[in-house]
C-alpha cells in the first residue's frame, strides 16, 4: 500500500487494521454489509461516506483510486475478510473516538 501501513500509524493514512476493524465493528461483524459499504466508499470517496471521522480530521479525504469495479470488489473483500491480529493499542484507541455510521 502506498498510503496505508498494515499495523503502524503513519502520517498519510490510518493503518489497514483500523479500517478493517471500524468497518466490521460498525456493521456488527456482518462482512457482507461491511464489504458493500467499503465498495461504495472506494468507488467514490466523499465526506458523507466517511466512517473513520478521526482519520479524516488527521489525513483528509482519501483520493479516488483508479480501480475498476472488479478491483474495488476484490480489494474490499481482502480488506474485510482478512483476520488481522489486533494490536494492543487498538481497542482503547477505538473506544476513544466517537465512531458511528451516521
Amino acid at each position: 500500500m502506498i498510503c496505508h501501513d498494515t499495523y503502524k500509524k503513519n502520517k498519510k493514512a490510518p493503518p489497514l487494521v483500523a479500517v478493517n476493524q471500524v468497518y466490521l465493528r460498525l456493521y456488527d461483524y456482518n462482512m457482507s454489509f461491511a464489504m458493500e459499504n467499503m465498495k461504495i466508499f472506494l468507488s467514490n470517496p466523499t465526506e458523507d461516506k466517511i466512517l473513520l471521522k478521526p482519520a479524516f480530521k488527521l489525513f483528509g479525504l482519501m483520493p479516488k483510486l483508479d480501480l475498476n469495479a472488479t478491483e474495488i470488489h476484490n480489494f474490499s473483500r481482502v480488506l474485510i475478510e482478512t483476520e488481522f491480529e489486533i494490536p494492543d493499542w487498538f481497542n482503547s484507541h477505538y473506544k476513544s473516538h466517537d465512531l458511528n455510521k451516521s
